[in-house]
């Protein structure tokens, strides 16, 4: 009983700190007419002036100016390196949707959301504020997110750590080399993949041509046969664990695809909420339990392999044992190094 009610408390109080503050047409409006006149660029501050005609205009779609007053927000920094910060991701992509890119078209009004707060409070219950603001005005950013700041707050601490989201790109995929040439790669390879297939299955694979050898090596018949081909010894490997993969792939992927989907939804605590509270969503929740799975897999492949080699070779016990303590220490090390500095690790 008292762990339930431990478990209650934490939850709801958990949930109170994940929601981020909301804010009315008449604070945002107020807000952008009162920092267009302040000491802010000229070509930034006729931009502020253009977003309340802009919006209010009788040709605009009225989710754009939705969308432009949602993204307007304060709430924990902390949250950024935390499982909520899926709410500050939903705020930008609202900026990002005020702004009326598309893949035909681009925006005749760029927009960028830019959010803030003071590192050395970070972890201290400190606040975060994001704005969405005009392209024009990035170089003011920290200007308008200070008087965002002292407008909706009595918190005196400056903000020392600004980062800005774009609405569009600088340049087009289409139009950086790298990309282009990324681009052209992926299609020979799909081409020599196709190439390779139709000849497989028109000629078959027994040839003496080396580079027919080499064609037919990206022959997707080929590759897949090999895929689920079972090898001949049946003792040579543990089958069950094909299946064991194969499941917990799955239920990973929609484990990972329940919690991406979260930055996109508007009612995220109701669905939270559901989520926790419906025993038949324990299997989604619990996903992350499917991990540990990969790990008994491969440390059961390690000692598989190890122990074969020990029945093929007993009188070399002792330098088996020995490389598979080194085995482990190896693996040990690169963990530590991973979660101590993973830049270290990287280099």
């Amino acid at each position: 009983m008292v762990i339930s009610v431990l478990f209650v408390i934490l939850f709801y109080a958990g949930r109170s700190t994940c929601e981020l503050n909301n804010y009315n047409e008449k604070i945002v409006f107020s807000f952008i007419n009162t920092v267009a006149k302040r000491n802010v660029s000229q070509l930034c501050g006729d931009s502020l002036a253009k977003i309340g005609p802009y919006l209010l205009d009788y040709n605009t779609i009225p989710a754009q100016k939705e969308f432009f007053i949602t993204a307007y927000t304060s709430g924990d920094a902390e949250q950024f390196f935390s499982r909520d910060q899926d709410r500050w991701v939903f705020r930008a992509y609202k900026c990002i949707q005020a702004a009326g890119e598309a893949p035909y078209s681009k925006s005749e009004h760029p927009l960028h959301y830019c959010f803030g707060y003071n590192e050395d409070n970070e972890k201290n219950d400190g606040v975060a504020y994001g704005i969405c603001i005009p392209s024009t005005c990035y170089n003011d950013r920290n200007k308008l997110l200070d008087e965002w700041r002292s407008m909706i707050s009595t918190d005196a601490i400056t903000i020392d750590y600004t980062s800005c989201t774009k609405s569009r790109h600088d340049r087009q995929w289409y139009q950086k080399p790298v990309a282009i040439a990324e681009f052209i790669l992926h299609q020979n390879f799909m081409l020599l993949v196709v190439v390779a297939t139709v000849y497989h299955i028109k000629k078959g694979k027994q040839t003496r041509n080396k580079w027919v050898e080499i064609l037919l090596a990206f022959s997707a018949k080929k590759n897949l046969m090999k895929l689920v081909r079972m090898p001949k010894d049946s003792q040579s490997t543990i089958t069950c664990m094909f299946g064991m993969r194969f499941l917990s792939m799955v239920w990973t992927v929609i484990g990972h695809s329940f919690i991406f989907v979260q930055a996109y939804l508007d009612n995220v605590e109701e669905y939270k909420t559901d989520m926790v509270d419906h025993f038949y969503n324990q299997w989604i929740t619990n996903f992350t339990l499917g991990v540990d799975t990969f790990l008994v897999l491969s440390a059961t492949l390690t000692s598989f392999t190890w122990f074969k080699k020990i029945h093929k070779n007993s009188s070399g016990v002792l330098p088996l044992t020995l490389n598979f303590i080194n085995f482990i220490d190896i693996k040990i090390l690169r963990l530590a190094i991973i979660n101590e500095d993973p830049e270290m690790f990287l280099k």
